[in-house]
Parts: C-alpha cells; structure tokens; sequence
C-alpha cells in the first residue's frame, strides 16, 4: 500500500516476507545482533526499512536483520514501513546508497566497506584488488594462506605509491602466509620503499628469507623497535628491514627512517 509518492522515492507499507535481502549491497548477517532483535522485538519501533528494485524484487539495502527478526518470530506478515527508492537502477548505485544511509553503521567493518567501494566502482579500491590479484592473493575477511586481511594497510601502502613493491619483497622472503602479509609488515615494507629509492632489491629479500622466524619475526622487531624509539610499528618494521640489509655490507647502506 502507497503512502506517499515522492517522484524519487515512494513509501509504502509492504509485509516482511514480500522483501528480499539485497544479496550484493548487504553486508553480512550478524547472529547475535539478529538473536538480540528476534528476543526483544518492539513492532512499534521498527523504524524505515530501505529498498530498491533489483531483479524485479523489492530488496532491503538498510534494515535486514528487522526484517530478518520478524521473519524469526514468524510474523512474516507484518507490515514494514518502507522508503522504495525509484531512481536506483544499479547494483553501484544501490551501494552508494546503502553506504549514505547506513553512514558509521554498528557491525559494518573495514572490509565490508571496502567491497562496497568495489562495487561502486572506487577507483583505488579496484586498483588495491587488481595488485593483490596480479599475486594470487585475495582480499578477505579474515586471515587464511595466499590472502591478506590488512584493508587499511594495502590502501595505506598503495598511498605511498610503494604497495606492488612492497608486496613482491614479502611474497619472495616470506611467501604468501598469513605472517609476512600483516598490515604493519606491509606499510613498513612500504614506507621503506617510499624513504629509500636505490635499495639493492634482490640482496634486501635473499636477507630477509635468511633470517629465522619469517614475517612473525620481522614484526615482533617491529614492536621492539618502536618501544625503545618512539614511532609506529610500521616505522619499526622497515627499521628492523634496514638493520638487515646492512648486516654484513661494506658500503651503500641505508640510513634508518
């Protein structure tokens, strides 16, 4: 049923099983959040579920785990107040939307809004993914062998305009483990990169796959390295890198950043 009619927008009264859940622009379910709503369901303060037409379907882009919670207590019939959005006609427009209205939604991570910046198109975003692509290693939630988890790190490091170097260095020393690819191992190897332009590349990674313990090590220098001197972790990184490519060389050794 029609409320009001808006040109861009309509809204609706419409019942919860007639929606569906946006199956690319929603972001994962959240049990708990879900269980959470399902036991103390209030039907007076549902607030506005948003939806936009996709595949012929009304599909919910704010307002899952309400709809999902009434269809838990088995009141698939009751009627949502709904805002339907007429003028989204794509999948990019219909995250853009999703993102806008959500805005610092409780639950939405780092990587659920970087997928939504895939879909959206976000040029740095793609170019993030095509670099890890390029390497066989994927873009994931959590951590797992040939991924990498460290969102903020690879969009940090492609901001230095050093992330494909710095992920050929750690690929080669350490391999594609979860280890040599954390975050603060990528933006040190980056930042190392960034201050030092004439660094002897294949001496740097024979090193550094010499050294015992791989990436869990060259981190944990990481951390000392920043406890003793001030700085971040990553700045502790590519110092425990620098002190490895100069063990042993006579000349052109590199200054600590």
């Amino acid at each position: 049923m029609n409320i009001k009619d808006e040109g861009k927008y309509k809204l609706l009264r419409i019942r919860a099983d007639k929606l569906i859940i946006h199956p690319l622009v929603q972001r994962g379910i959240v049990k708990a959040h879900l269980n959470r709503l399902a036991e103390n369901l209030d039907l007076d303060a549902l607030g506005l579920i948003h939806v936009v037409t996709y595949r012929g379907k009304l599909a919910v882009i704010d307002g899952q785990h309400r709809v999902l919670a009434l269809l838990e207590r088995g009141l698939g019939e009751w009627e949502v107040l709904a805002m339907h959005h007429l003028d989204i006609s794509t999948v990019s427009m219909a995250s853009s939307l999703s993102c806008k209205v959500n805005g610092e939604h409780v639950g939405w991570t780092i990587y659920d809004h970087f997928q939504q910046l895939l879909l959206q198109g976000d040029s740095i975003a793609l170019e993030v993914q095509s670099e890890c692509q390029k390497r066989g290693l994927k873009i994931t939630r959590g951590h797992a062998d040939s991924s990498v988890c460290a969102i903020k790190s690879l969009l940090r490091a492609r901001g230095m305009g050093t992330l494909p170097d710095a992920l050929d260095l750690l690929i080669a020393a350490y391999g594609a483990g979860t280890d040599g690819l954390e975050g603060k191992v990528i933006e040190g190897a980056a930042l190392l990169f960034q201050t030092h332009k004439q660094i002897d590349r294949k001496a740097l990674r024979e090193h550094l796959a010499k050294e015992t313990g791989g990436g869990a090590r060259i981190i944990g220098d990481g951390r000392s390295f920043a406890s003793l001197n001030g700085g971040s972790v990553a700045r502790g990184v590519a110092n425990a890198m620098i002190m490895i490519y100069n063990k042993g060389r006579r000349s052109l050794k590199l200054k600590p950043i």
